[in-house]
C-alpha cells in the first residue's frame, strides 16, 4: 500500500510539474512581448498562404538546354 502511494504521488506530481514550468514560461514570454511576436509572425504567415492560394499555384519551367556543337560524350 505504502508503494501504492509513492506511485500515485508521481503520477501527480510530474504531470502538474511541467504544466506548472509550461506556464512559467508562458508568462515570461507574455511578459517579455515574445508571445506578441510570435503570434504576429503566425498571423503574417497564414496571411501570405492565403495570398498565394488567392493567386494560384505558378509552375516554372526552365529554358531548354542548347545543344552545342561539340559532343561532350566519350
Amino acid at each position: 500500500m505504502i508503494l501504492f502511494k509513492y506511485i500515485l504521488a508521481l503520477l501527480l506530481t510530474v504531470p502538474m510539474g511541467v504544466l506548472g514550468i509550461y506556464l512559467f514560461v508562458d508568462y515570461f514570454d507574455t511578459v517579455r512581448g515574445k508571445k506578441q511576436a510570435r503570434q504576429a509572425a503566425e498571423k503574417r504567415k497564414l496571411d501570405e498562404r492565403k495570398k498565394a492560394r488567392k493567386e494560384g499555384f505558378k509552375i516554372h519551367i526552365p529554358d531548354p538546354i542548347e545543344q552545342s556543337d561539340r559532343n561532350t560524350h566519350r
